[in-house]
């Protein structure tokens, strides 16, 4: 499926839309902008650009896996992921419409008299990455990462033990904790 296409080329879909149905594969890319990911599946966008005056309508439905390291143990997750995009082009140095602002639409003006396909869902599969990644048999267990001296606790364990007056962290640096306790309400005089 071809991927870029410039303005000129998408004058001639102003009747009908152009019809996107492919597999598009974006693994080099996603590597180079983000070394958290580990792998990605060839990614099937389904969809429609469709031409309205200046402006380039872009309905995209993304399809895909993608190998991620584990928020805890770094281990290689697999996550299948659903992405939709729904995005507005403007060729360079043209007038939004203020109407668009109203819509549930992101609407962006254009560098170049071209529309790249590829770096469309590239960008949005980054913004679509998710921050918390856990393996299967993470999500089952509460056990947490630990070693020699250290282990991980949850947020709300972390909470739990502050609100029962547990000591936080080494006590070997609670009289540092006093420093700055002292430099606070000198502050607040």
């Amino acid at each position: 499926m071809k991927t870029k296409w410039s303005l000129n080329e998408l004058a001639r879909y102003a009747d009908e839309a152009l019809i996107l149905s492919d597999e598009i594969d974006v693994e080099e890319e996603l590597k180079k902008r983000n070394p958290q990911v580990l792998s990605i599946t060839p990614v099937f966008c389904e969809g429609a650009l469709t031409v309205d005056g200046q402006e380039y309508i872009l309905y995209l439905e993304l399809s895909y896996t993608v190998v991620l390291p584990s928020s805890r143990s770094l281990e290689p997750t697999e996550i299948p992921m659903h992405v939709s995009i729904s995005e507005i082009y403007l060729p360079p140095d043209a007038e939004a419409d203020p109407d668009l602002d109203e819509q549930d639409v992101l609407v962006i003006e254009l560098e170049y008299d071209w529309i790249d396909l590829k770096e469309i869902v590239t960008d949005n599969i980054l913004a679509s990455l998710p921050s918390k990644v856990l393996t299967e048999e993470e999500k089952k267990s509460a056990e947490m990462p630990h070693g020699k001296g250290w282990q991980v606790v949850s947020e709300d364990e972390a909470k739990t033990k502050a609100r029962n007056g547990e000591p936080e962290g080494d006590p070997r640096f609670a009289a540092l904790k006093s420093l700055f306790q002292d430099e606070t309400d000198s502050h607040e005089e």
